[in-house]
């Protein structure tokens, strides 16, 4: 079963809840056979031909540099965490973290759909400075892993997940 190309057919989208009348877990049952098979060398294609997965395993690497805020325009205001001056801490009780996560890759990865995922952010931006909110943005931020979790690739999860928590 572990070697079987269909555990990697799932998008772990949910859809299978809206019509199993048996509240049967699929999705979690589909990621646990994953990780299973990852642990003994299979690693199927989960979506995008496995793409997005090699971008993020590229994300685990401690020297990455990346230019994640080149896409903050001047009308969006917001805060830049770790700034150059050592002396500005995050206030705790006030300030919100804005997570972006793989928005600035998507658009490049995605060009044929002409989606611009990156307005998804302008615009929760946008919304939060409409309620006096200027969100905190890391520029060392990693992608989350959420691919790389569902494929059973826990080992590089928790190394993205380990380098944003330290972020």
């Amino acid at each position: 079963l572990l070697k079987d190309e269909l555990i990697w057919a799932c998008l772990s989208c949910g859809m299978c809840y809206e019509v199993c009348e048996s509240d049967v877990h699929f999705t979690e049952f589909t990621k646990g056979l994953r990780i299973e098979a990852h642990k003994i060398g299979e690693e199927g294609v989960y979506a995008h031909d496995g793409t997005m997965q090699s971008i993020m395993r590229m994300m685990t690497s401690p020297g990455l540099k990346q230019k994640r805020l080149d896409w903050i325009t001047k009308d969006l205001k917001v805060k830049i965490y770790p700034t150059n001056s050592t002396t500005q801490q995050l206030n705790n009780s006030k300030d919100v973290i804005y997570f972006v996560g793989c928005l600035p890759y998507f658009d490049a990865f995605f060009t044929n759909l002409e989606l611009n995922t990156l307005n998804i952010a302008k615009s929760t931006i946008k919304i939060l400075n409409q309620l006096g909110i200027e969100p905190v943005l890391m520029p060392n931020e990693r992608c989350c892993g959420h691919d790389l979790l569902c494929t059973g690739d826990i080992e590089n999860f928790k190394k993205l997940a380990q380098h944003n928590i330290e972020e």
